[in-house]
Order: structure tokens, then C-alpha cells, then sequence
């Protein structure tokens, strides 16, 4: 039910869930959906993927996400971060620079 919902929406409100990430914001990014988010200390993990960060919830209009879609819409982005091999890589060369 949650996937058909996210289907019907540009934008999905991803509250932080058990932690600071949340299931629900990767899910919304497979989906196609632009994700909502409070921003963190964790915000550069999405870096180059179509996730918008706000500071408060209140600051998610119409008008907003309206100005924003253009922008969000247009861009370009890192879609192999969504998956498995793209952070296995990450690792093993962020740990041999460090050696």
C-alpha cells in the first residue's frame, strides 16, 4: 500500500524513522519519488541524488516544492549510489587510500 501511495506523489515526507535514515526514504528514491527530509549531520549521503533537505517541515509549501521541482527535475544525478556495488566500491577505496 505504502509503494502505490508513493506512485502518486512527486514528493514524499520521509520523517526520521528508528534512526537518522530511514527505509521509507530509500524506497521513495526507488520508486522514482523525490523524498523529503529534515536535514542532519547525515545530509551529504545524498549528495547527487534527487532528495530534498529542508530545515523544518514548515518549510515545505506548495509554492516550495513547486520552485523546487523545476530545479530538482532537471538535474542530473548519481543513481548507481541506490545500489549495492556503487557503496561496496566506496568502501574498499576509501580504506586503501587510509592504508
Amino acid at each position: 500500500a505504502f509503494l502505490q501511495l508513493i506512485q502518486k506523489h512527486k514528493f514524499v515526507l520521509s520523517p526520521p524513522g528508528n534512526g537518522i535514515t530511514c527505509h521509507r526514504t530509500w524506497e521513495t528514491l526507488y520508486m522514482g519519488r523525490i523524498p523529503i527530509l529534515i536535514t542532519t549531520h547525515m545530509d551529504s549521503l545524498y549528495d547527487q541524488l534527487p532528495v530534498l533537505v529542508v530545515p523544518k517541515w514548515a518549510d515545505v509549501t506548495q509554492d516550495f516544492l513547486a520552485k523546487r521541482w523545476s530545479e530538482l527535475s532537471n538535474a542530473k544525478y548519481n543513481y548507481d549510489k541506490l545500489w549495492q556495488p556503487y557503496w561496496l566500491l566506496h568502501i574498499l577505496r576509501t580504506a586503501l587510500r587510509t592504508q
